[in-house]
């Protein structure tokens, strides 16, 4: 819970550029560990000598990040409206717009894996 203050109290009292920078550190650093993934795991993949399995990697490299920018769309959205809703103690609408973004992200999963299984060979 102090975590949570801590951050609220950023968010309230900070100059907004340190605001932001303080905000985005964790984020940046989860796409650093995203990038450095990739990498670690291309530089695998090209280890085995085999061209093929280099190239299904780095075919396959776009739509993981297309699938990525759609839950990350529905997350920063959900999380932005959530967050007003519960600033004008909208409670029940908080709720309506959390239930929404888990029923979306779900569904989204859904039809990923339907893809992917009508195209895994």
């Amino acid at each position: 819970m102090q975590e949570r203050d801590k951050r609220i109290q950023i968010m309230q009292d900070a100059p907004p550029l340190k605001a932001i920078f303080t905000m985005s550190i964790p984020v940046i650093l989860g796409m650093m560990v995203n990038v450095v993934y990739n990498l670690v795991d291309t530089w695998f993949i090209g280890m085995m000598g085999d061209e093929l399995l280099l190239a299904a990697s780095s075919y396959c490299t776009p739509i993981f990040v297309i699938i990525l920018a759609v839950a990350s769309l529905i997350g920063t959205r959900g999380a932005s409206f959530l967050s007003r809703s519960l600033g004008a103690g909208r409670r029940d609408k908080a709720e309506k717009t959390l239930a929404t973004c888990l029923m979306l992200v779900c569904l989204f999963g859904v039809l990923v894996a339907i893809i992917g299984l009508a195209f895994r060979n």
